[in-house]
């Protein structure tokens, strides 16, 4: 990073493209909305430490995950949808939720076609990469 950019303070960072999709899937964990550092909208369940730590993880990763799709959002925004409709938005959790992703970006769905989903999966799996290397 060059010394006139400064590091967001609620940065994370994911080891491999794996990670982050591990993140992704992640997204809307326990039924909380958590889209940025802090704010929360809906209850989760689950107390403790360990879920505090947790939950923590998770709003750090959504902070890093929200600010690498800013950077889509202008530069690749076919890209920025897809991530946008799949997993941001919980349809990755969904049964057939691959299906509705995939219509509202344009892509073939039929529920009962594997070609269909095998498509729809490697673009999932293009789009993750990209949003992996958007810094």
């Amino acid at each position: 990073m060059r010394g006139d950019q400064e590091q967001p303070i609620w940065s994370w960072s994911f080891r491999d493209v794996g990670a982050l999709r591990v993140a992704l899937e992640e997204y809307h964990s326990d039924g909380a909305k958590v889209r940025r550092y802090g704010e929360a909208d809906g209850t989760g369940s689950g107390s403790g430490a360990d879920y505090d730590n947790r939950m923590l993880r998770i709003w750090r990763q959504n902070s890093e995950i929200d600010r690498r799709m800013s950077v889509l959002e202008s530069r690749a925004p076919w890209i920025h949808r897809l991530i946008y409709a799949y997993y941001l938005q919980g349809l990755c959790g969904e049964h057939d939720g691959w299906v509705i992703a995939a219509k509202r970006c344009g892509l073939e769905a039929n529920k009962s076609s594997r070609w269909d989903r095998d498509a729809f999966e490697h673009q999932v799996a293009w789009c993750v990469e990209r949003l992996w290397y958007a810094k």
